[in-house]
């Protein structure tokens, strides 16, 4: 997708161009008198569209409940993306992961999300990525030490 913008940011940048060089060159084509000149040498800028490869995203296996949560948690709300459960490590709740899940299902993607606490009343930021490259297990990390898992 980044690619894709990237290419016809570059498509876009050459047109204006070669229209900003047709107009510097063609701009001076009538003589004071108001007749016309002879037409000069006709430019013609040619740029070759950039390459674009793409790779293949690598294949992950469905997450599951990591073996070192404290506790798995019963999804309380029903949220669209394709995480639909959470695990805590013993120093967090239940509906905080869940407010986890749910930010991290609308970002779509790993990075930082941020949850609301309702045990701290208090908003988190929270790191979340794969927790390796074979699966699909996400593992949010910060606020007070706290884990969520999400899969």
């Amino acid at each position: 997708m980044i690619t894709a913008i990237i290419a016809a940011s570059v498509v876009i940048i050459v047109l204006c161009a070669a229209v900003g060089l047709y107009l510097l060159l063609s701009g001076g084509s009538k003589s004071p008198s108001g007749g016309t000149q002879a037409a000069g040498p006709s430019v013609q800028t040619v740029t070759a569209a950039p390459t674009v490869t793409a790779t293949a995203a690598p294949t992950r296996t469905p997450g599951t409940a990591p073996s070192d949560a404290a506790q798995v948690c019963d999804a309380s709300v029903t949220s669209a993306g394709s995480y639909q459960h959470s695990a805590v490590n013993g120093v967090t709740t239940c509906p905080f992961a869940e407010n986890v899940r749910a930010a991290y299902n609308i970002a779509g993607a790993p990075g930082t999300v941020n949850a609301y606490s309702p045990a701290k009343r208090r908003l988190y930021s929270m790191a979340c990525n794969y927790s390796d490259a074979s699966t699909t297990l996400i593992v949010c990390t910060g606020g007070d030490d706290a884990v969520v898992w999400l899969y």
